[in-house]
């Protein structure tokens, strides 16, 4: 039974004592100083934030977190429908979450990068678009990024090999052993309190999306709704109907009523 009845930042941070409870809470990046399976004793859990939707959700998430002492993976999408790294806005959120000390990451959406079905069956085609925009990344905060995560994975990269050109795949068959996520703004294990409280794995990789998220409880479909209208402020009708459609096609799971 999927868990979808609170989002309220309350709530998260309830969720983050319960997994300090067992685990030490790290960014992907420190993967690889890590030994997998916890061999030196120090159970980890890996935390990061698939950033689809909102640059300004994510900045709030990561204060949150910083001042309960944590460290996390944010991961954005150069080239997203809904928001634009490269502008003023996205450069002090992206930089603003880095000074906070956090990973600033790559969120690789294959359908808006302009490569087909056959070049994306091209592994060494698809690896140099990845590199191509973690640098484009980097030059923004001034630091290479760790690691990668997909919006919409390739099958085979699901349990698949421990780096892409070079960055630490979140999708790594050695941090998908217990993984759990509030994709679609639900949680399809249950209750992540109860689901991280039973847990025994030595290593956790937990995926949340700061949109979901805010000072009190929103389903999805409402969350959606509130980001439209707030970004509609000012827009023509063509042009609050074109952000509606950008919002279906980034979060196709979720229905934003029709407008």
């Amino acid at each position: 039974m999927s868990f979808d009845a609170d989002f309220s930042y309350a709530f998260y941070e309830t969720l983050i004592r319960k997994v300090q409870q067992r685990y030490e809470i790290c960014p992907l990046r420190d993967v690889n100083s890590h030994v997998v399976d916890a061999p030196d004793g120090v159970p980890r859990a890996y935390w990061r934030h698939d950033i689809d939707v909102c640059l300004s959700s994510a900045l709030q998430i990561a204060k949150l977190e910083a001042n309960l002492g944590i460290s996390s993976t944010f991961m954005f999408i150069p080239n997203s429908l809904l928001y634009d790294i490269s502008s003023k806005e996205g450069r002090d959120i992206l930089c603003k979450i880095s000074a906070l000390g956090h990973e600033v990451a790559l969120h690789f959406d294959i359908s808006e990068t302009g490569l087909s079905e056959a070049d994306c069956e091209d592994e060494a085609q698809l690896i140099d678009e990845i590199v191509r925009q973690a640098k484009f990344i980097g030059e923004i905060i001034d630091e290479d990024p760790k690691s990668v995560s997909f919006h919409r994975p390739l099958q085979r990269f699901i349990r698949g090999p421990s780096s892409l050109g070079g960055l630490t795949n979140a999708y790594a068959a050695e941090l998908m052993g217990f993984y759990i996520s509030d994709s679609k703004g639900a949680w399809r294990d249950g209750n992540p309190l109860e689901v991280v409280g039973s847990a025994t794995a030595n290593v956790v990789q937990i995926l949340t999306h700061p949109v979901w998220w805010g000072p009190k409880h929103l389903n999805a479909k409402e969350t959606l709704k509130k980001f439209w209208e707030t970004s509609s402020v000012g827009l023509s009708k063509a042009g609050s109907d074109d952000l509606a459609d950008r919002i279906r096609e980034t979060i196709p799971g979720v229905a934003l009523e029709q407008v």
